[in-house]
């Protein structure tokens, strides 16, 4: 089959990463294919059937078009949350999405290891504060934490 060697790249590691059951990787990579390749009926093909896995594994085929996007919604305004740093708070939307839809692989893993992440902090004596994890031996008497920024040094509450 004839593709632009640009396409080529992205197309064969969208199959290899379909083939390793990486259905969010495989797709970004497929669609990328896509562009360089507008109308590619074989890169469709494996579009169509990264879409039909990843809804498959998100249990996502007994939800309504409401439902789903609110799951997606709530997915995203965890992952948001997760990537700032908010180990706590991340959870919450992601378990109202499993309110929802129980069966969302990608959802549960998240809190899964947005939890972990926490677990961890903690046996390494490392006490969590909102984005920013803080170690026991910057932490005063009072619960006071000490770090530095670029110019000064701050005392703020460590939280827990």
């Amino acid at each position: 089959m004839e593709m632009k060697s640009g396409a080529r790249e992205h197309f064969t590691k969208g199959v290899e990463l379909y083939v390793n059951r990486q259905y969010d990787d495989a797709l970004d990579e497929l669609k990328k294919a896509l562009a360089t390749e507008p109308g590619n009926t074989v890169i469709n093909i494996y579009i169509s059937k990264a879409n039909a896995q990843l809804k498959k594994a998100s249990g996502a085929s007994n939800l309504t078009d409401e439902q789903a996007e609110k799951v997606k919604k709530l997915y995203l305004a965890g992952l948001k949350q997760y990537m700032s740093g908010d180990l706590k708070g991340a959870p919450a939307p992601w378990k109202e999405a499993t309110a929802i839809n129980p069966g969302d692989i990608k959802v549960l893993k998240q809190i899964e290891k947005a939890q972990a992440e926490l677990t961890e902090l903690q046996k390494s004596g490392i006490r969590y504060r909102q984005g920013f994890p803080v170690k026991q031996k910057n932490i005063n008497k009072t619960g006071d934490i000490r770090w530095k920024n670029e110019k000064n040094i701050h005392n703020g509450y460590a939280g827990g």
